[in-house]
């Protein structure tokens, strides 16, 4: 487990040296000015974290015990497309550096060389940042900009990939790591929002001769085609287990046009007076092997 004084040396190395390099690699900071990156980036840091929704006058106070003298309006003209792309990079730096999780000692998953789970979370803007981030769109006093956090975490060593921004809008299908596949035998964990036939056989093609694979569990669309192996359609409703918490599997393909070889796996579950259930699909290979 990281300590809490491995935490803390981390934290001032990312708030200190990396953040003054990161200041310059941006463009942030191009000549010697009457404050570096690093008390920039503190003085927002600590005063936002201090007070959510501080005011300019309320960071500058912050900024004077960081060592800047700077007024509010002064302050509100260091707020640039340079210092936001400063600030970006710093947050990934800081997730690199101090937000990794322990690795998941589960002796199944070390069968995989990586297991990777992919998930994203949307934070609400300012209506006044909707020409650089789109959100869903609102109505009435609802905010129409929104940026969506992308992230992956590998549960055999921990690491944390991200957080890569997008517009909220952008469906996870087409996430920034989309294409990153990962290593071959891997195992990727995917919720509903990232169901996509196109993306499933991306991952699971093979170059001729090779014999290593990836693999995926991935929650399924009801309006999903399944056919049996032998290519027949199957009807869903007659496969739901019959008694709460028995599973069941099949295999499968999947989609009607893609054919994704896959194991099919329903869990019956307690809802009110009825039963529910949960599907999953998973798999391995495609084509031959």
């Amino acid at each position: 487990m990281v300590s809490v004084a491995q935490i803390e040396t981390a934290l001032r190395e990312v708030l200190e040296e990396d953040a003054d390099r990161l200041a310059q690699e941006t463009g942030f900071i191009q000549r010697q000015r009457a404050f570096r990156g690093a008390q920039f980036a503190q003085a927002l840091v600590f005063g936002w974290l201090d007070q959510a929704d501080a005011t300019l006058d309320e960071l500058t106070q912050v900024a004077q015990e960081c060592e800047i003298s700077i007024s509010a309006p002064g302050l509100s003209k260091r707020f640039t497309a340079e210092a936001a792309q400063f600030l970006h990079a710093l947050l990934k730096r800081l997730v690199e550096k101090v937000m990794a999780a322990e690795p998941v000692e589960v002796p199944l998953l070390r069968r995989f060389s990586a297991v990777i789970v992919e998930d994203s979370s949307v934070v609400t803007l300012p209506t006044a940042l909707v020409e650089v981030w789109h959100g869903y769109g609102g109505s009435g006093s609802a905010s129409q900009s929104a940026a969506k956090l992308h992230v992956r975490l590998e549960l055999l060593t921990g690491s944390l990939q991200g957080p890569s921004l997008s517009d909220a809008r952008l469906p996870d299908t087409h996430s920034p790591f989309r294409d990153e596949l990962g290593p071959w035998e891997s195992l990727h964990l995917r919720d509903l929002g990232y169901y996509d036939l196109g993306w499933l056989k991306h991952l699971l093609a093979r170059p001729p001769g090779q014999r290593l694979k990836r693999y995926f569990l991935i929650r399924f669309k009801g309006a999903t085609v399944l056919l049996t192996r032998s290519g027949h359609r199957l009807n869903l409703r007659g496969l739901l287990p019959q008694q709460v918490g028995q599973v069941r599997e099949y295999g499968v393909l999947v989609g009607a046009q893609a054919r994704i070889p896959a194991r099919l796996i329903r869990l019956a579950g307690p809802r009110g007076g009825g039963q529910a259930e949960t599907g999953a699909l998973g798999g391995g290979s495609q084509g031959p092997g």
